[in-house]
């Protein structure tokens, strides 16, 4: 096995059980940590699964020491069975002629078993690379597909009022680069797409004001994050690491926690009734049909119903959490509700 090969597999076994661990911990750290930690600590999965630093004396490396121990051991030594054979008394020197007729030994054959080990673990790296390589090109050309799409078959929205709103929004956000508005032709979920040139892409739904705000809200979060670059990010890794089932499991969950985190972010300014509002326009972007093949490599503002239930289900406890906080302070000093007129 090549040194890449079997860097390769100790990065994937070292990530998966990353993976493995803090599933296994979500629940613990669920309701307890904020949902943006909960979100960027998937960075440090991907990171390892990509990064190849670690410490030499990790339980991966000693696994693998121990299988090469084991394999080496198992092969035969021939410089230790000449060594073990006894050796034969010297006879009289008797006069040698030439021959050159001779033929030579030839010591290839003993190497013959390393020879097909290169071999074999050349083609496993091929196979990988050219499997890896098609997987990162069917993500990128699919992902510039779909902003083609946006910018062929969308329209780019003129109204006034509309702009104004993002205007506003751009400048609640902090971000002075140009966005884009364009509205599809069809009822769609709205997305944020463009590393360069980033755009909002919203549907042929009707939309309110306050519905509109959200909307901008939320994808103008994403762009001020960087959250475009980080799922890219974990693609590069599933491209990488297409022979693990769990690099997918990966991909999932960093989805659901980038989605959370953004919400947190927009709702943590919001009072309840704005809260509420915000909930019923997830809702009303659900309703809507999904974009077309592309568009999960950007960032859409619903993923399915399982993922708008835990998300509304995190806005409901967060308007619990407000109400204990509000409360707290007047249970930690009874006095001042005394002095309250």
């Amino acid at each position: 096995m090549s040194d890449f090969l079997k860097t390769l597999l100790s990065l994937s076994l070292s990530g998966t059980l990353l993976t493995l661990l803090l599933l296994l911990l979500k629940q613990l750290y669920k309701n307890r940590f904020g949902k943006c930690w909960q979100y960027y600590i998937w960075l440090a999965v991907a990171l390892r699964f990509l990064l190849p630093f670690a410490p030499v004396h990790t339980p991966v490396n000693t696994l693998f020491r121990a299988a090469e121990t084991t394999v080496t051991g198992s092969l035969p030594n021939p410089t230790a069975n000449q060594t073990m054979q006894p050796q034969p008394e010297p006879a009289t020197a008797l006069p040698v002629e030439e021959h050159t007729d001779i033929p030579a030994t030839h010591p290839a054959k003993t190497d013959a078993p390393l020879w097909n080990a290169h071999k074999i673990s050349a083609c496993i790296f091929y196979a990988w690379l050219l499997a890896a390589i098609w997987m990162f090109l069917r993500s990128s050309l699919a992902y510039r597909r779909f902003v083609r799409y946006i910018r062929t078959e969308g329209t780019m929205v003129s109204d006034i009022h509309m702009l104004n709103l993002l205007a506003k929004c751009k400048e609640k956000c902090g971000i002075r680069r140009p966005v884009e508005l364009y509205c599809l032709p069809h009822p769609a979920s709205p997305v944020m797409t463009g590393f360069f040139h980033p755009c909002i892409a919203i549907g042929s739904s009707r939309f309110g004001d306050s519905d509109l705000v959200f909307i901008f809200m939320h994808e103008l979060t994403h762009y001020k994050r960087r959250d475009l670059i980080y799922k890219w990010l974990i693609r590069t890794v599933v491209c990488v690491h297409w022979f693990n089932p769990f690099v997918r499991l990966l991909e999932q969950e960093t989805g659901k926690a980038c989605e959370l985190s953004c919400d947190e972010a927009v709702i943590r300014s919001l009072n309840k009734e704005e809260k509420t509002a915000y909930g019923n326009t997830l809702l009303l972007c659900s309703k809507a049909n999904l974009c077309p093949t592309g568009a999960s490599s950007s960032l859409t503002l619903t993923e399915g119903a399982k993922q708008l239930k835990e998300r509304l289900g995190a806005i409901m406890n967060e308007q619990k959490k407000n109400k204990k906080q509000r409360w707290l302070p007047l249970l930690l000093q009874p006095e001042s509700v005394l002095a309250l007129p």
